[in-house]
């Protein structure tokens, strides 16, 4: 995955958790007729996340702020989205 040097702010991604009680984050890869799931792994965190802070965050966001590492958050927050492009 190649993330831009355009991404300027606190932005959303595709990843999301797999159900709303579990860890497993994956990233959803859309398609003009279907999507497909992908499971993904994380190393760079921010600092104590993932933590899914009162059970109500279930996406994924990169933070402009801890030098764009990895948050869970709640999906209803105001950020800019991040997207994929097929290059081929």
């Amino acid at each position: 995955m190649i993330i831009s040097a355009a991404v300027i702010s606190n932005s959303w991604t595709a990843g999301q958790r797999v159900n709303l009680s579990s860890s497993p984050f994956i990233w959803r890869q859309v398609t003009a007729n279907s999507y497909t799931e992908l499971p993904i792994n994380i190393d760079n965190w921010k600092s104590g996340a993932p933590d899914n802070l009162s059970g109500v965050e279930f996406c994924l966001a990169l933070l402009r702020e801890y030098s764009y590492a990895w948050d869970d958050l709640h999906c209803e927050n105001y950020l800019s989205s991040v997207c994929e492009i097929d290059l081929a």
